[in-house]
Protein backbone atom coordinates (compact mmCIF):
# COMPACT_ATOMS: atom_id res chain seq x y z
CA UNK A 1 0.00 0.00 0.00
CA UNK A 2 2.80 2.03 0.47
CA UNK A 3 3.53 2.71 -3.45
CA UNK A 4 -0.13 3.58 -3.42
CA UNK A 5 -0.40 6.22 -1.09
CA UNK A 6 3.00 7.88 -2.45
CA UNK A 7 1.05 8.04 -5.89
CA UNK A 8 -2.18 9.52 -3.81
CA UNK A 9 0.10 12.25 -2.32
CA UNK A 10 1.73 13.17 -5.65
CA UNK A 11 -1.09 13.49 -7.60
CA UNK A 12 -3.00 15.55 -4.76
CA UNK A 13 0.40 17.98 -4.84
CA UNK A 14 0.47 18.08 -8.55
CA UNK A 15 -3.63 18.63 -8.87
CA UNK A 16 -3.09 16.16 -12.11
CA UNK A 17 -2.39 12.51 -12.80
CA UNK A 18 -0.48 12.78 -15.65
CA UNK A 19 1.97 15.68 -14.35
CA UNK A 20 2.15 13.03 -10.92
CA UNK A 21 2.86 10.01 -13.28
CA UNK A 22 5.99 11.94 -14.70
CA UNK A 23 7.02 13.55 -11.22
CA UNK A 24 6.73 9.81 -9.91
CA UNK A 25 8.86 7.86 -13.44
CA UNK A 26 5.37 6.32 -14.15
CA UNK A 27 3.78 5.70 -17.13
CA UNK A 28 0.13 7.26 -16.58
CA UNK A 29 -1.93 4.04 -16.56
CA UNK A 30 0.72 2.70 -13.99
CA UNK A 31 -0.33 5.48 -11.11
CA UNK A 32 -4.03 5.35 -12.37
CA UNK A 33 -3.81 1.71 -11.65
CA UNK A 34 -2.40 2.44 -8.02
CA UNK A 35 -4.82 4.99 -7.21
CA UNK A 36 -7.55 3.37 -8.23
CA UNK A 37 -6.28 0.02 -5.98
CA UNK A 38 -5.70 1.87 -3.33
CA UNK A 39 -9.78 3.64 -3.33
CA UNK A 40 -11.38 -0.03 -4.15
CA UNK A 41 -8.93 -0.60 -0.68
CA UNK A 42 -10.10 1.88 1.34
CA UNK A 43 -14.20 1.77 -0.07
CA UNK A 44 -14.35 4.76 -1.53
CA UNK A 45 -13.43 7.34 -4.32
CA UNK A 46 -10.48 9.98 -3.02
CA UNK A 47 -9.96 11.96 -6.13
CA UNK A 48 -12.58 13.58 -8.39
CA UNK A 49 -11.93 13.43 -12.32
CA UNK A 50 -11.98 16.89 -13.82
CA UNK A 51 -10.93 17.98 -17.60
CA UNK A 52 -8.66 20.31 -15.63
CA UNK A 53 -7.50 17.81 -13.49
CA UNK A 54 -8.32 16.23 -10.06
CA UNK A 55 -9.06 17.44 -6.75
CA UNK A 56 -10.17 15.88 -3.64
CA UNK A 57 -13.32 14.20 -2.60
CA UNK A 58 -14.67 14.30 0.87
CA UNK A 59 -13.19 11.13 1.45
CA UNK A 60 -10.22 11.86 0.29
CA UNK A 61 -10.09 15.01 2.15
CA UNK A 62 -10.53 12.83 5.12
CA UNK A 63 -7.72 10.27 4.40
CA UNK A 64 -5.13 13.04 3.00
CA UNK A 65 -3.79 13.88 7.06
CA UNK A 66 -3.44 9.98 7.43
CA UNK A 67 -1.78 9.30 4.57
CA UNK A 68 0.95 11.84 5.17
CA UNK A 69 1.41 11.10 8.60
CA UNK A 70 2.06 7.83 7.18
CA UNK A 71 4.46 8.46 4.58
CA UNK A 72 5.92 10.57 7.33
CA UNK A 73 6.06 7.46 9.38
CA UNK A 74 8.11 5.89 6.94
CA UNK A 75 10.37 8.32 6.90
CA UNK A 76 11.70 8.40 10.01
CA UNK A 77 10.97 4.92 10.10
CA UNK A 78 13.74 4.54 7.55
CA UNK A 79 16.34 7.66 9.17
CA UNK A 80 16.77 5.53 12.04
CA UNK A 81 17.35 2.21 10.07
CA UNK A 82 19.89 4.06 8.71
CA UNK A 83 21.32 6.01 11.78
CA UNK A 84 21.14 2.22 13.51
CA UNK A 85 23.44 0.62 10.87
CA UNK A 86 25.72 3.58 10.77
CA UNK A 87 25.92 3.65 14.70
CA UNK A 88 24.09 6.89 14.87
CA UNK A 89 21.71 5.69 16.97
CA UNK A 90 20.71 2.70 18.51
CA UNK A 91 21.74 1.14 22.35
CA UNK A 92 23.87 -1.77 22.93
CA UNK A 93 23.17 -3.89 26.04
CA UNK A 94 25.66 -6.53 27.00
CA UNK A 95 25.95 -9.56 29.90
CA UNK A 96 29.14 -10.30 31.02
CA UNK A 97 30.97 -12.60 33.92
CA UNK A 98 32.52 -9.82 36.73
CA UNK A 99 36.19 -11.19 36.02
CA UNK A 100 35.88 -9.76 31.97
CA UNK A 101 33.84 -6.14 33.28
CA UNK A 102 37.01 -5.50 35.52
CA UNK A 103 39.52 -6.91 33.14
CA UNK A 104 38.93 -7.35 29.76
CA UNK A 105 35.82 -4.81 28.60
CA UNK A 106 36.85 -1.59 29.69
CA UNK A 107 39.44 -0.72 26.83
CA UNK A 108 36.85 -2.40 24.80
CA UNK A 109 34.33 0.10 26.05
CA UNK A 110 36.09 3.19 26.05
CA UNK A 111 37.33 2.56 22.24
CA UNK A 112 33.53 1.61 21.32
CA UNK A 113 32.28 4.96 22.91
CA UNK A 114 35.16 6.81 20.99
CA UNK A 115 33.81 5.13 17.67
CA UNK A 116 30.09 5.64 18.52
CA UNK A 117 29.49 8.87 20.97
CA UNK A 118 25.85 8.80 20.30
CA UNK A 119 24.93 4.87 21.25
CA UNK A 120 24.57 4.03 25.60
CA UNK A 121 25.68 0.91 26.79
CA UNK A 122 24.09 -0.77 29.05
CA UNK A 123 26.04 -3.84 31.07
CA UNK A 124 24.65 -6.38 32.96
CA UNK A 125 26.78 -8.91 34.91
CA UNK A 126 26.46 -12.41 35.65
CA UNK A 127 28.06 -16.08 35.95
CA UNK A 128 28.55 -17.99 32.73
CA UNK A 129 25.19 -20.29 32.56
CA UNK A 130 23.09 -16.94 33.06
CA UNK A 131 25.40 -14.80 30.70
CA UNK A 132 24.18 -17.94 27.92
CA UNK A 133 20.29 -17.69 29.53
CA UNK A 134 20.07 -13.51 29.00
CA UNK A 135 21.64 -13.90 25.54
CA UNK A 136 19.01 -16.47 24.87
CA UNK A 137 16.08 -14.72 26.01
CA UNK A 138 17.34 -11.66 24.19
CA UNK A 139 17.79 -9.67 27.36
CA UNK A 140 21.08 -8.29 25.51
CA UNK A 141 22.41 -8.27 22.30
CA UNK A 142 25.71 -9.76 23.23
CA UNK A 143 27.09 -11.89 25.89
CA UNK A 144 30.73 -12.13 27.38
CA UNK A 145 32.04 -15.31 28.68
CA UNK A 146 34.61 -18.18 28.95
CA UNK A 147 34.65 -21.23 26.74
CA UNK A 148 30.82 -21.28 26.95
CA UNK A 149 28.83 -23.01 24.07
CA UNK A 150 25.45 -23.48 23.12
CA UNK A 151 23.82 -24.73 20.11
CA UNK A 152 21.20 -21.50 19.46
CA UNK A 153 23.88 -19.05 20.39
CA UNK A 154 27.00 -17.84 17.61
CA UNK A 155 30.14 -18.19 19.68
CA UNK A 156 32.85 -15.72 18.38
CA UNK A 157 36.40 -16.52 19.81
CA UNK A 158 37.64 -12.71 21.14
CA UNK A 159 40.71 -13.83 22.25
CA UNK A 160 42.97 -16.41 24.26
CA UNK A 161 43.63 -15.77 28.47
CA UNK A 162 46.21 -16.95 30.34
CA UNK A 163 45.29 -18.11 33.92
CA UNK A 164 48.40 -17.19 36.03
CA UNK A 165 49.36 -18.59 39.40
CA UNK A 166 50.06 -15.86 42.00
CA UNK A 167 51.15 -15.16 45.58
CA UNK A 168 51.85 -12.21 47.47
CA UNK A 169 55.32 -9.80 47.99
CA UNK A 170 56.20 -12.48 50.88
CA UNK A 171 55.24 -15.81 49.50
CA UNK A 172 55.89 -18.52 52.13
CA UNK A 173 56.31 -20.77 48.77
CA UNK A 174 59.51 -20.48 46.80
CA UNK A 175 61.23 -22.49 44.64
CA UNK A 176 62.74 -20.34 41.94
CA UNK A 177 59.81 -19.07 39.86
CA UNK A 178 57.96 -22.74 39.93
CA UNK A 179 55.60 -23.96 42.67
CA UNK A 180 54.28 -27.64 42.46
CA UNK A 181 50.29 -28.37 42.65
CA UNK A 182 51.09 -30.07 46.17
CA UNK A 183 52.68 -26.63 47.53
CA UNK A 184 49.57 -24.82 46.41
CA UNK A 185 47.24 -28.03 47.89
CA UNK A 186 48.69 -26.88 51.29
CA UNK A 187 48.33 -23.40 51.30
CA UNK A 188 45.23 -21.90 51.52
CA UNK A 189 43.54 -20.96 48.29
CA UNK A 190 42.17 -17.35 47.31
CA UNK A 191 39.38 -18.15 44.57
CA UNK A 192 36.46 -16.11 43.28
CA UNK A 193 33.29 -16.79 42.83
CA UNK A 194 33.36 -17.52 39.08
CA UNK A 195 32.70 -20.78 37.78
CA UNK A 196 35.12 -21.45 35.17
CA UNK A 197 37.39 -20.60 37.83
CA UNK A 198 36.67 -22.60 40.39
CA UNK A 199 36.21 -25.27 37.92
CA UNK A 200 39.37 -25.20 36.45
CA UNK A 201 41.89 -25.43 39.74
CA UNK A 202 39.22 -28.46 41.08
CA UNK A 203 39.88 -30.44 37.93
CA UNK A 204 43.91 -30.08 38.09
CA UNK A 205 44.29 -30.39 41.70
CA UNK A 206 41.48 -33.82 41.41
CA UNK A 207 44.15 -34.90 38.19
CA UNK A 208 46.41 -34.56 40.77
CA UNK A 209 44.97 -36.52 43.32
CA UNK A 210 45.44 -33.73 45.80
CA UNK A 211 42.80 -31.75 47.92
CA UNK A 212 42.87 -28.09 48.65
CA UNK A 213 43.41 -27.52 52.53
CA UNK A 214 41.61 -24.53 52.94
CA UNK A 215 39.54 -22.55 50.22
CA UNK A 216 38.90 -18.60 50.41
CA UNK A 217 36.18 -17.83 48.25
CA UNK A 218 35.77 -14.39 47.71
CA UNK A 219 33.44 -12.18 45.02
CA UNK A 220 35.56 -10.54 43.02
CA UNK A 221 38.92 -10.54 41.10
CA UNK A 222 39.70 -7.17 42.81
CA UNK A 223 38.73 -8.46 46.70
CA UNK A 224 41.24 -11.77 45.59
CA UNK A 225 44.13 -9.51 44.58
CA UNK A 226 44.00 -7.56 47.90
CA UNK A 227 43.80 -10.92 50.28
CA UNK A 228 46.88 -12.16 47.47
CA UNK A 229 48.74 -8.69 48.37
CA UNK A 230 48.46 -9.50 52.02
CA UNK A 231 50.02 -12.97 51.76
CA UNK A 232 46.72 -14.88 52.86
CA UNK A 233 47.27 -17.23 49.92
CA UNK A 234 47.80 -18.52 46.77
CA UNK A 235 45.49 -17.92 43.78
CA UNK A 236 44.93 -18.50 40.26
CA UNK A 237 44.14 -15.09 38.30
CA UNK A 238 43.91 -14.02 34.33
CA UNK A 239 46.87 -12.44 33.40
CA UNK A 240 45.12 -9.25 32.35
CA UNK A 241 43.63 -8.37 35.77
CA UNK A 242 47.68 -8.03 36.56
CA UNK A 243 49.21 -4.70 35.93
CA UNK A 244 53.08 -5.34 34.68
CA UNK A 245 54.13 -2.62 36.80
CA UNK A 246 52.28 -4.54 40.06
CA UNK A 247 54.64 -7.15 39.11
CA UNK A 248 57.30 -5.64 38.55
CA UNK A 249 57.08 -3.72 41.91
CA UNK A 250 57.38 -6.92 44.16
CA UNK A 251 53.50 -6.63 44.90
CA UNK A 252 52.61 -10.11 43.17
CA UNK A 253 54.77 -13.07 42.35
CA UNK A 254 53.83 -15.21 39.32
CA UNK A 255 54.63 -18.56 39.74
CA UNK A 256 55.43 -21.46 36.99
CA UNK A 257 53.57 -24.97 37.46
CA UNK A 258 56.13 -27.37 35.31
CA UNK A 259 53.38 -30.13 35.79
CA UNK A 260 50.76 -29.00 34.40
CA UNK A 261 52.48 -25.57 32.07
CA UNK A 262 50.66 -22.85 30.96
CA UNK A 263 46.77 -22.88 31.57
CA UNK A 264 44.59 -20.67 29.33
CA UNK A 265 40.98 -20.15 28.80
CA UNK A 266 38.95 -19.04 25.40
CA UNK A 267 37.31 -15.21 25.72
CA UNK A 268 34.03 -15.48 23.74
CA UNK A 269 31.81 -13.30 22.74
CA UNK A 270 28.26 -14.82 22.08
CA UNK A 271 24.55 -13.77 20.14
CA UNK A 272 22.00 -15.39 19.20
CA UNK A 273 22.03 -17.31 15.94
CA UNK A 274 19.04 -16.23 14.43
CA UNK A 275 20.14 -12.65 15.02
CA UNK A 276 21.53 -10.13 12.46
CA UNK A 277 24.27 -7.92 15.00
CA UNK A 278 26.41 -6.64 12.10
CA UNK A 279 23.07 -4.55 11.03
CA UNK A 280 23.27 -2.16 14.39
CA UNK A 281 24.92 -1.50 17.59
CA UNK A 282 26.40 -5.26 18.59
CA UNK A 283 28.03 -5.24 15.30
CA UNK A 284 29.22 -2.33 15.85
CA UNK A 285 31.23 -3.31 19.18
CA UNK A 286 32.46 -6.56 17.76
CA UNK A 287 33.73 -4.56 14.56
CA UNK A 288 35.90 -2.09 17.29
CA UNK A 289 36.89 -5.33 19.44
CA UNK A 290 38.19 -7.69 16.43
CA UNK A 291 39.55 -4.99 14.21
CA UNK A 292 41.60 -3.45 16.73
CA UNK A 293 44.75 -5.59 17.84
CA UNK A 294 45.58 -2.89 20.32
CA UNK A 295 42.81 -4.16 22.59
CA UNK A 296 43.59 -7.40 22.64
CA UNK A 297 46.41 -8.65 25.16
Amino acid sequence: MLAQIEGFLVTVREKSISRAAEASFLSQPALTARLQSLEQELGAPLLIRTSRGVRLSEAGKAFLPYAQRAIQTIEEGRKLVTQLTSGEAGVLTLATVPGLLTTVLPPMLKRFRDAFPNIPVNVRTAHPDEVVDLVLREEVQLGFACDADHPELVSVPIYEDEIVCVQGPNPPLVNGDDISLQEIASAQLIMFSESDFEQLLANLLHEAGIPPAAVLTLDSIDAAKRMVESDLGVAFLPRTALDQAEIDSGRFVLRRLPEIGAVRRVIVGLYRRDAQPHAGPAGHFLNVVMNDPALLP
